[in-house]
């Protein structure tokens, strides 16, 4: 089962007030967003549970969906040890090529 993990986000408004997320925090470590994936859409969270504006990003290789709730916080829906890997873009794990930058960190 996922869970709702609220993260730190870096965004850029355009001129008609259009939110783009160009970089997330998720457990002390910052994640640039390669690339804004479509609208953003009202969705649920599925796995995590709640509601909100769906933006579905890459960052690195994988794509991941970074929420947006009512009160204007930031969520991703975090996986939790041993859940069968869906489809990437539901739920947020570290990407592959930065595991190893996530881990060097940690030392």
């Amino acid at each position: 089962m996922a869970k709702r993990t609220y993260v730190e986000v870096e965004v850029f408004y355009d001129t008609m007030g259009r939110a783009s997320p160009k970089r997330i925090t998720f457990k002390g470590v910052e994640y640039p967003i390669d690339r804004v994936l479509g609208q953003a859409v009202d969705a649920p969270a599925l796995l995590a549970g709640g509601q909100g504006k769906r933006y579905t990003v890459r960052i690195g290789e994988r794509e991941t969906h970074l929420f947006m709730d009512d009160q204007r916080r930031w969520f991703v829906e975090e996986r939790e040890p041993g859940d069968p890997d869906e489809h990437g873009s539901l739920s947020f794990n570290y990407p592959k090529e930065l595991s190893h930058k996530m881990e060097a960190l940690k030392r």
